[in-house]
C-alpha cells in the first residue's frame, strides 16, 4: 500500500486544514485545572468514535469504538487513532524554525509496520485541499463531560461541514496543530461530527486530564518500523 494512502487514512479521521505551527508560550502563571490555558501543562484528551449510517457495511463493527487520543507536554504533541482495523500515531516536532518542524506517521498495527516522515512542506501539501475554510458561530450549547460548549459550523471549501461543540473553559495552542480544522475556535473542541459518503462519524471526549505524561509517550519507535517515503 503507497504511504500516501495510510496517511490519508489517517487523516480522513482527524480534520485538517493548512496552517502555520503554533508555539506555546515559554511560560503561563501556574492555576488549577480547568483554566483558559493549559500551556506548560500536560493535557491528554480521549475521544470516543461512533460511526453510523442507514446502510450496513461492516464499517461501523470495524471502528465503533475505537478512540482518538490527543497527548501535549511543553512542546510535545502526539496523535493516537486506536480501532480494530489498525492503530497509527502522528508524532509532532514542533521547532521555532517552521522549516525544522515535521510530522512523524506511524503504523504500529500488523504485520506492515513502518513510519513516515514529513517536512513541514509535505505536511502542508497534504492538508492544503482544507484551506479556507469558514467558520459559523452559533448560540447553541451542548453539555460533554459537564462542560457547557458552544456550536460551530465549519464550512471546508468543497461545502462538505463539520459541526463542532467547543469549551472556552481551557485551551492549549498546540491543540491547533493537532485538529487544524479548528484552528479559528478558541476554545478546546470536545465533540465534532461530519459527513463521509453515507456514514455519520461523530468524535465525542469521554476523558479530558492533566495528568503527568511519559516522556517515552513523544518517542518515536525505531525498531521494528521501517521507514517508508512520502509517495505521490
Amino acid at each position: 500500500m503507497k504511504v500516501i494512502s495510510i496517511i490519508s487514512f489517517l487523516l480522513s479521521f482527524i480534520p485538517a486544514t493548512i496552517y502555520k505551527v503554533v508555539h506555546a508560550p515559554s511560560s503561563v502563571s501556574s492555576a488549577s485545572f480547568p483554566k483558559k490555558l493549559l500551556v506548560n501543562q500536560n493535557l491528554t484528551i480521549t475521544y470516543g468514535l461512533r460511526i453510523e449510517g442507514n446502510k450496513k457495511t461492516g464499517i461501523e463493527e470495524v471502528y465503533n469504538g475505537g478512540n482518538k487520543t490527543i497527548f501535549i507536554s511543553n512542546n510535545h504533541l502526539r496523535v493516537r487513532l486506536v480501532t480494530l482495523m489498525r492503530i497509527e500515531s502522528m508524532f509532532f516536532t514542533i521547532a521555532a524554525d517552521t522549516s525544522q518542524s515535521a510530522v512523524t506517521v506511524v503504523k504500529e498495527s500488523g504485520k506492515d509496520k513502518f513510519k513516515t516522515k514529513l517536512n513541514w512542506n509535505e505536511w502542508k501539501k497534504i492538508n492544503s485541499k482544507y484551506d479556507g475554510v469558514k467558520y459559523n458561530f452559533t448560540e447553541d450549547t451542548a453539555s460533554v463531560l459537564s462542560y457547557i460548549c458552544k456550536k460551530v459550523v465549519v464550512k471546508l471549501k468543497n461545502n462538505k461541514e463539520i459541526i463542532a461543540w467547543y469549551t472556552a473553559e481551557f485551551y492549549n495552542p498546540l491543540l491547533v496543530n493537532a485538529d487544524p480544522a479548528f484552528a479559528g475556535i478558541s476554545g478546546a473542541v470536545l465533540m465534532y461530527q461530519y459527513k463521509q459518503k453515507t456514514k455519520s462519524i461523530t468524535y465525542k471526549a469521554t476523558e479530558i486530564n492533566i495528568n503527568v505524561i511519559h516522556s517515552n509517550i513523544f518517542i518515536v519507535p525505531a525498531v521494528a518500523y521501517k521507514e517508508n517515503k512520502l509517495q505521490p
